[in-house]
C-alpha cells in the first residue's frame, strides 16, 4: 500500500507516517500543502492520497479542493480527507458526490492500526468510506433525523452501521441477532426507504450510505 499525506502540521505528519509504517503502507510523500500534494501524485502516484481539511493558505476547504482535484487526474488514487473538528462545514458536501474511492474521517479516529489498514484497503478498491462519528452525525443532521421518523430504534441503529460499510453479519454481531436478520433488516431498510434495491444487492450498504449523506440537506 503505497500513501501520501499532506497536513501542515509537522507533528501530525510525523505521527501518521508511523502509524502508516506500523500497518505495513509505504509514505511516498508528506507534505504540508495541496499543491505539494498534487505536484508529488504527479511524479509517482500513490494508492491512497490523505489530505487534512483545513490547510494553508486559508485553512477552510483546501482538503476538499485538492480531493476534487486528485480525482479529475488520478481517478484510481483513493482520497481520504481527514479533519480534527467533526463540524467541518464542507464534508457532506464532498461526500454526497459519492465519488469511487473517496472518504472522510475525524482524525481522532484514524489512530486505531486495524481500522486504518481497513479504510486504506477499501479507499484503494474504490469504496466510499466514512467513519462511525460521521455516520452518527449525518443521522442527526436535521434535514436527515426529519426523513428517519418512520424508522424504529433498531433500523436507524442498521442505517448508521450500514454507513460505515459494515457487512450483515458485522451488524448482527453488533446487535446480537442472526446474520438472516440483519440481512432481512438492510432489506427492509431500503424498502422502507424507497431506495429500490431488491433483496441480495451485495452493494447495498453503499445505497444506503449515500441515501444518507444526500438526505443531510446537502
Amino acid at each position: 500500500m503505497r500513501v501520501a499525506v499532506a497536513d501542515d502540521s509537522p507533528h501530525f505528519r510525523a505521527g501518521i507516517e508511523a502509524l502508516l509504517a506500523s500497518v505495513g503502507a509505504q509514505v511516498l510523500a508528506s507534505v504540508e500543502n495541496g499543491p505539494a500534494l498534487l505536484s508529488a501524485i504527479r511524479q509517482d502516484p500513490p494508492d491512497v492520497a490523505i489530505a487534512d481539511m483545513r490547510m494553508p493558505p486559508t485553512k477552510t476547504n483546501e482538503g476538499l479542493l485538492v480531493a476534487h482535484q486528485i480525482k479529475a487526474t488520478h481517478r484510481n488514487v483513493g482520497v481520504l480527507v481527514i479533519s480534527a473538528d467533526d463540524q467541518a462545514p464542507y464534508a457532506t458536501e464532498f461526500l454526497a458526490e459519492a465519488l469511487p474511492g473517496t472518504g472522510y474521517a475525524l482524525k481522532a479516529n484514524i489512530t486505531e492500526r486495524a481500522a486504518l489498514r481497513r479504510t486504506l484497503d477499501r479507499l484503494a478498491a474504490g469504496d466510499l468510506v466514512v467513519d462511525s462519528d460521521v455516520a452518527r452525525r449525518l443521522a442527526v443532521h436535521p434535514a436527515t433525523a426529519a426523513r428517519l421518523t418512520s424508522l424504529t430504534e433498531v433500523e436507524q441503529a442498521v442505517l448508521i452501521h450500514a454507513a460505515q460499510r459494515k457487512t450483515a453479519a458485522q451488524i448482527a454481531e453488533v446487535l446480537e441477532t442472526s446474520t438472516r436478520a440483519a440481512s432481512d433488516l438492510l432489506d427492509g431498510l431500503a424498502t422502507k426507504l424507497g431506495i429500490g434495491s431488491s433483496p441480495g444487492v451485495p452493494d447495498l450498504s453503499r445505497q444506503l450510505l449515500i441515501w444518507l449523506v444526500r438526505g443531510s440537506g446537502v
